[in-house]
């Protein structure tokens, strides 16, 4: 939450040394001198560094270039300056482009000379592409692989001792990725050294290029390793012209063609363990370097007086470096069975050429550094103001931020602390060009109080923020408490929590606590927009149809606006107020609806479930079956219903207990019609089976009379639907007895031939005969007569006679 500000001293500067121009970024121009169009100093300085440092990498790849493709013949040398100075050009203005070409016209040549199996030059290009691709970020990564090449490439002349200084000396310049600088580095330099190393020990060991690889490892097996020498070999000859079927063939061949010197020597470098040891010790070396250039700055710091040393340190960290180096490459020299030509004399080059390098960079960091700061007095004040600038910016644009997830909220104090702030800014910033030094430090310290009262208004802002949040937050609960005790159960919790006002909590954080707490309102208050409207339009169609919803549309338009608090506290004035006129309503409708509900359950299972189930029929797929689950589970729901929000359900219930009472009636209505059918084709119409004449015209006439009615009150319809489960209770019973009858007819075909018989014999049937009981015999009885001129059925005694002739 703290804003810092710059100091300013004219005793103190922030040192540029030749470190900060390769690690600098500045918007690059063409041509090495700064636009005259740029009026900062600060900004045409580090343009012109920019430009430097162009020029610096251009001059970088030429000298890569012509060191590979000239210590490395193939091309002819007229050209392979040629391709030098296009590969400079195009460097200058694409380094990625550039060194993608050097290597390119490398390859060729490095195939020519050491015709190295596929998988070692697979593993080369990998290696290139990866650090080529780093570029694409900083074209400064292109740095460790140029010089680790360079460096290589002097082992193939007589100045291979500059190479360890030259690349300490990339170690000093490039402080960033230190530990993919140093892989770069020092992989680069050992695709040159190791199989340029292979044919230079085959040359100095006079090995037979018709010897198979077994016989070239014993015969470098028993000799000493030749290491960090000059690489000398039998070269092929360089071509007299540029010959592209020549290069065309070394690309087509580069997976068949290899030497038979590669292989012994790389199983050698690592039975004698030389290739852990001398990228190991590469690799420590440039890592103590790295450490000991950090050591001079730590010394100044803590105050040690070194007077001028820290100024020349690049001499005596690169000398140490070497020095580092060579004792250990000279040391281990035994051990692991390698000679080297870093003796005395080499070494001391060596050394010389470290405290070359390390003059060259010193003085370059001196005089740059000097360039900077006849510049930096006047532009340091308005890099404070620009960055201040940018932080009040930044905290107006948190303002907003706030005042939109906030509404309401007070910041008024903060708002018009951080205007004066900004408008001082402006001032100081417009005019600084004018300023005198003294004017100047008097506005440093001006800018720095009402830098630490801003700061302290960012620490009151983020508590006045939390403090909201929380209160938001306990509103919040306590409306959805209102909402649980007007019906609405199992709402969402508010996953959210308090937030500790003392805690350092980032505003980013505490403002998207704001908005889910905002998004968690706004849903909640347009879901219940719809549980409203819907029991408004229910208020509306069954007992107020002048009812407004006024209310419903003003929370609509909270919405809209990202207000879902105050769409609620509408709402609730709306739900409050049906809630005290309709309450008593809803729960009186819903006992009476429970009961009538659970008379008609209770009539299905007596009477229509067994009815159906005698005629075969599956429960649940008949209307009556389905229409009973339903009311069954709405019985069950209304046990639950505590709130008027509820209301619609309720009133959905009855609806359907209605209807569903409606379409019993019909399909009972339509069973006493097939039964009536049933039974008057199979009996005689002079028989009286028991029919019902008038009970289905009664029925119908009843359940016109109820399509008829057209009932607001919900009393009435209470009382419709009672007199509707009255009919159905009619109609069962009836059905029953047709049910009865029906078997009873069904059964005559089985009776009927021992009446027959028992009247051929006896001449005369007595009820007591018949299998069946007494009332249901008599009427078998009865409908064996008719129609029968020789039996008669005499009624008072129920006795059927055989009438004989006179």
């Amino acid at each position: 939450m703290k804003i810092q500000i710059l100091s300013i001293d004219n005793k103190k500067h922030v040192e540029t040394t030749l470190p900060s121009l390769i690690n600098s970024s500045v918007i690059d121009k063409v041509g090495i001198r700064p636009s005259p169009s740029i009026d900062n100093a600060i900004e045409r300085e580090i343009q012109y560094r920019k430009n430097l440092q162009n020029v610096f990498l251009s001059i970088l790849l030429f000298i890569l270039t012509a060191t590979l493709l000239y210590v490395i013949p193939l091309y002819p040398v007229p050209i392979v300056f040629l391709i030098a100075i296009i590969t400079s050009v195009i460097g200058f203005r694409s380094p990625l482009i550039g060194f993608s070409l050097s290597i390119f016209t490398f390859i060729p040549a490095y195939l020519y000379q050491t015709s190295v199996p596929f998988w070692w030059l697979l593993i080369n290009l990998f290696f290139v592409g990866l650090f080529t691709v780093r570029s694409l970020t900083n074209k400064n990564n292109l740095l460790s692989p140029i010089i680790g090449l360079i460096s290589g490439a002097l082992f193939l002349t007589p100045y291979y001792f500059i190479s360890i200084p030259l690349m300490l000396s990339i170690v000093l310049i490039r402080k960033d990725h230190e530990f993919l600088r140093n892989l770069g580095m020092c992989f680069m330099f050992l695709m040159i050294l190791i199989p340029f190393g292979a044919l230079s020990f085959a040359y100095n060991a006079n090995i037979n290029e018709n010897l198979n690889p077994q016989e070239i490892f014993h015969i470098m097996s028993s000799e000493s390793l030749p290491l960090f020498n000059q690489l000398i070999f039998n070269e092929n000859p360089r071509l007299s012209s540029f010959d592209l079927p020549v290069i065309r063939e070394l690309f087509s061949g580069i997976l068949t063609v290899q030497n038979d010197v590669f292989h012994p020597y790389l199983f050698l470098l690592i039975d004698r363990l030389v290739i852990l040891f001398i990228p190991l010790l590469l690799l420590v070396t440039f890592s103590v370097v790295g450490i000991m250039d950090r050591i001079w700055p730590w010394l100044k710091l803590r105050g040690v007086d070194l007077n001028q040393i820290p100024d020349f340190s690049f001499i005596f960290t690169i000398i140490l470096g070497c020095i580092f180096f060579i004792i250990p490459l000279q040391t281990m020299q035994i051990p692991f069975d390698y000679y080297t030509s870093f003796n005395f004399s080499n070494s001391l080059k060596t050394i010389l050429s470290a405290g070359g390098f390390g003059v060259i960079l010193s003085v370059s960091s001196i005089s740059l550094s000097k360039r900077y700061i006849s510049a930096q007095l006047n532009e340091t004040i308005k890099k404070v103001c620009k960055d201040h600038s940018l932080l009040v910016d930044a905290f107006f644009e948190k303002i907003k931020k706030i005042q939109d997830a906030c509404p309401g909220i007070d910041i008024n104090f903060e708002l018009t602390a951080a205007n004066k702030f900004k408008e001082e800014l402006l001032i100081t910033l417009d005019g600084v060009d004018t300023l005198s030094y003294k004017i100047l430090n008097s506005k440093v310290k001006i800018i720095y109080e009402l830098s630490a009262i801003q700061s302290e208004n960012e620490i009151n802002l983020h508590k006045k923020l939390i403090e909201y949040h929380n209160r938001q937050l306990d509103k919040s609960k306590t409306l959805l408490n209102s909402l649980n005790k007007l019906g609405i159960v199992n709402l969402p919790d508010i996953e959210l929590t308090h937030l500790d006002p003392d805690a350092e909590i980032a505003f980013t954080i505490i403002l998207s606590h704001q908005d889910d707490l905002n998004n968690f309102l706004l849903e909640l208050s347009q879901n219940t927009i719809n549980i409203s409207d819907k029991l408004v339009k229910v208020v509306q169609r069954n007992f107020d149809p002048t009812l407004e919803a006024t209310s419903i549309s003003i929370s609509e338009n909270f919405i809209q606006q990202g207000q879902g608090e105050q769409a609620l506290d509408s709402l609730l004035v709306t739900i409050n107020s049906l809630n005290q006129r309709y309450m008593k309503i809803m729960q009186k409708t819903i006992v009476n609806l429970k009961k009538l509900i659970k008379r008609s359950v209770k009539m299905y299972e007596s009477n229509v479930l067994p009815l159906n189930e005698s005629l075969g029929k599956d429960p649940k797929t008949t209307e009556t079956g389905l229409i009973t689950q339903r009311i069954s589970k709405d019985f069950e729901n209304l046990e639950t219903f505590r709130g008027i929000l509820y209301l619609p359900d309720v009133m959905d219930s009855l609806a359907f207990l209605e209807s569903g009472t409606r379409t019993v009636i019909e399909e009972l209505l339509q069973l006493l019609h097939e039964f009536e059918k049933r039974n008057d084709s199979k009996i005689p119409a002079d028989f009286h089976w028991g029919k019902d004449t008038q009970l289905i015209s009664d029925i119908k006439a009843s359940l016109g009379k109820l399509d008829d009615q057209v009932l607001n009150d919900v009393s009435d319809r209470l009382s419709n639907i009672e007199y509707g489960i009255k009919i159905i209770e009619n109609e069962t019973n009836t059905l029953k007895k047709y049910l009865i009858m029906n078997e009873f007819i069904l059964n005559y075909i089985n009776i009927e031939p021992l009446i027959s018989s028992l009247i051929k014999i006896d001449g005369k049937v007595l009820p007591t005969q018949l299998p069946v009981k007494s009332k249901y015999a008599i009427q078998y009885l009865q409908l064996f007569a008719i129609g029968k001129k020789k039996i008669s059925f005499d009624t008072k005694t129920s006795i059927l006679h055989k009438i004989l002739k006179n």
